[in-house]
């Protein structure tokens, strides 16, 4: 299977310009959602996916194909994302203008967001889920990652990620199924403490 990414990437390297725009129109929207599962504001996480094209734009980091594209270019997002959380957390200041965003463009985000009352439902019963549990949802489903990338970009081992998973599913399925939330009776450590792959 060609990783069309990885193509985009080398023609963009190669001198093409184009390719670069292709990156970003494919993976744009993808990286902001992501990011924002680290930062939890999504102008500042908006900003970040920006910078994490610049970054490739400008700096051209090596890419080796071991690891798909994709997965590839969410690591450099995460790590732009956790650089900023622990920015943030050392200065510790309040901006004003924090979370603002005009009414115009809350509104467009928000009905591009929530087309239907299904999507309405089903953000509402993710956000009843941990903070584990909604991103490796949201990796797998929205963003179409295999169990070995999600692996890859959260240095989990494959088998810990696949029962995260298989729990995640089950939960969310229990909140959209009962509307209530679904309590885990047993902490899943090994997802929690695992730092190897």
């Amino acid at each position: 299977m060609i990783d069309e990414g990885y193509e985009w990437y080398k023609g963009f390297l190669a001198g093409d310009e184009s390719c670069f725009n292709r990156i970003v129109i494919r993976y744009r929207n993808g990286m902001t959602d992501f990011v924002n599962q680290f930062v939890g504001d999504y102008h500042y996480s908006e900003e970040i996916s920006e910078d994490v094209f610049v970054l490739l734009y400008v700096k051209k980091p090596r890419y080796s194909p071991s690891a798909g594209f994709k997965t590839w270019l969410y690591s450099i997002g995460k790590n732009q994302a956790i650089n900023f959380v622990k920015k943030r957390d050392r200065h510790q200041t309040v901006q004003l203008s924090a979370g603002y965003s005009s009414p115009e463009s809350s509104d467009q985000i928000l009905h591009e967001m929530y087309l239907d009352e299904r999507k309405i439902a089903l953000h509402k019963a993710l956000d009843k889920l941990s903070d584990e549990y909604k991103l490796i949802l949201h990796l797998h489903f929205f963003d179409g990652l295999s169990v070995n990338q999600i692996a890859s970009l959260l240095k989990k081992r494959p088998r810990s990620v696949s029962d995260a998973l298989y729990n995640a599913k089950k939960a969310l399925r229990a909140v959209i199924m009962k509307g209530q939330k679904y309590e885990i009776l047993r902490r899943d450590t090994r997802f929690d403490t695992e730092k190897g792959t």
